[in-house]
């Protein structure tokens, strides 16, 4: 695990283990949906869930999965798009297996900007072993539900005969968590939680009690899932709606305060500025190329001609932007044309593009902030009457490489809970 995963997987779970004893009613819960999990082995034992066609599989390998279970006692439920998510973790497992010990769980080591409340009782979920699931399968909004549903109705193995007669007549509690839900993940998790939330299916077995939920990806959101909330896309006080472009969420991803905060990310930073700049004095060059047919090994999709402007360059080593000749070169051995004849470099441009760039970039926090709003602002007016609230919480240090650091968090009213 690398120490920015490390610092996330510490972070969220010291979060997750305050958050528990910061209310009543969510002391009681003791499953959790990991959605987007990743990184993960696979034992011999396969359970089938009909309702997504897809095989569940039990676990041993985690990272924040594994975590929640072992450090705050949780029965997981690990969801994510790929099994090739899992064949990282083969090789780690080999050595892992070998050195876990089958221990009760202990609360979790929190760092100290966590808040913690002056409670000594232990929770019910710190007292026994848990368990760990991972399914593989599309999260949609529908499949996360089926999935959860599915788990619930197999899974009262890992609850007890105490725990089940205490809710007796009532849904199981339920945590959401995500930690970089990519793209359009994380609005239809907080759909996801919201439908359930709002169910009047009176024979539901479980119910959300919370959610904690940490985006990532902009880029990749789908045009329905940004704007949300009602107050941006009907406003009310003469100012015209707001519309965000693709070029608006590349951007949000930026984290131009963190560039210079090394000097491995000072080098990282120019690099990428570089890659960007060359390209579009690139896309310039291509404009005056002469059109010639595309060769057969060409991106030209399924027309037999396509304009030299038009091809793409796809991925360059990084080596290939020490020397702008060794640029051209590559280039134009990708695209099938000659671009070492005539095409010098041209600095001043060079330089007006790098500052367009940078300038660019410096907004990229404000897009965050304002899609992170968005949501915030969504969410409250889709709360209302539910007893629930949200917050937006800081939850990482973006100086250990943590750009999006930014968790939605839902729980019970906040009068309901101490500070946070």
């Amino acid at each position: 695990m690398s120490p920015k995963k490390a610092h996330e997987v510490v972070r969220m779970t010291a979060y997750t283990s305050w958050l528990f004893n910061s209310s009543p009613s969510l002391r009681t819960i003791r499953h959790v949906a990991d959605v987007g999990a990743g990184q993960f082995l696979v034992y011999s034992t396969i359970l089938r869930f009909p309702c997504v066609d897809h095989c569940v599989l039990v676990l041993e390998q985690a990272y924040l999965s594994r975590s929640l279970r072992d450090k705050i006692g949780l029965n997981v439920l690990a969801l994510d798009w790929s099994d090739v998510q899992s064949q990282g973790a083969v090789r780690r497992e080999a050595i892992g297996k070998k050195r876990r010990k089958r221990e009760i769980p202990t609360p979790a080591q929190d760092e100290s900007s966590i808040p913690h409340p002056n409670d000594n009782d232990p929770t019910p979920a710190k007292q026994q072993l848990s368990a760990l699931t991972y399914m593989t399968l599309r999260i949609t909004t529908d499949t996360l539900l089926s999935s959860v549903n599915e788990w619930f109705h197999r899974g009262y193995q890992f609850t007890t005969s105490e725990e089940r007669e205490s809710l007796y007549g009532k849904p199981t509690p339920a945590l959401f968590v995500a930690l970089h839900a990519c793209g359009s993940l994380t609005p239809n998790i907080l759909r996801a939680f919201l439908a359930r939330l709002k169910s009047s299916d009176g024979n539901q077995k479980w119910s959300p009690q919370a959610a904690i939920v940490v985006g990532c990806c902009y880029n990749l959101l789908e045009a329905s899932d940004f704007l949300l909330s009602h107050e941006f896309t009907h406003p009310t006080s003469g100012r015209p709606p707001i519309y965000l472009t693709n070029n608006h969420l590349q951007l949000a991803a930026q984290v131009p305060s963190q560039w210079m905060r090394s000097e491995v990310a000072s080098a990282a930073t120019r690099l990428a500025i570089r890659k960007v700049v060359w390209r579009a004095l690139l896309a310039g060059i291509l404009a005056r190329v002469p059109n010639l047919p595309a060769n057969d090994n060409k991106q030209a999709d399924d027309d037999d001609y396509c304009p030299v402007h038009l091809r793409r360059l796809g991925k360059l080593n990084d080596s290939v932007y020490d020397n702008w000749d060794a640029f051209l070169a590559r280039a134009g051995e990708k695209l099938g044309v000659d671009l070492m004849q005539g095409h010098p470099r041209d600095r001043e441009m060079e330089s007006r593009l790098e500052v367009m760039h940078v300038l660019r970039c410096i907004l990229g926090p404000v897009v965050e902030s304002f899609i992170l709003l968005d949501r915030l602002q969504w969410l409250k007016e889709e709360l209302q009457g539910t007893g629930m609230d949200v917050e937006l919480i800081n939850l990482f240090d973006q100086a250990s490489g943590s750009g999006r650091n930014v968790a939605i968090a839902i729980s019970p009213y906040l009068h309901e809970t101490n500070s946070r």
